[in-house]
């Protein structure tokens, strides 16, 4: 329970920080998605799974398992997630 909460504040911390870089986010069952108006439709899912490398950290991840930060490291995965965004439609992450 307590690595639920845990993961939770951390999708919970990201979306806020995204929301506030303009970004449009949803909850979901898995975690978020995450869509920037100006990037022309794009979006990215974005989990937060432990990892296999680094100890067993919480990482965030997208939904196709690109590693964007740890999930303590919140200001860098937003980085992550709007360099993704960013990204052409065709080799992004999309949902």
């Amino acid at each position: 329970m307590q690595h639920r909460m845990a993961v939770h504040n951390s999708l919970a911390g990201l979306a806020q920080l995204l929301a506030a870089c303009r970004c449009t986010v949803r909850h979901t069952p898995a975690g978020l998605a995450v869509s920037l108006p100006e990037s022309g439709g794009a979006s990215v899912a974005v989990v937060c799974r432990r990892r296999g490398t680094g100890g067993g950290a919480w990482w965030f991840l997208t939904g196709n398992g690109e590693p964007l930060a740890e999930a303590r490291r919140v200001e860098d995965a937003a980085v992550r997630v709007l360099r993704v965004l960013s990204r052409p439609v065709a080799s992004g992450a999309a949902l």
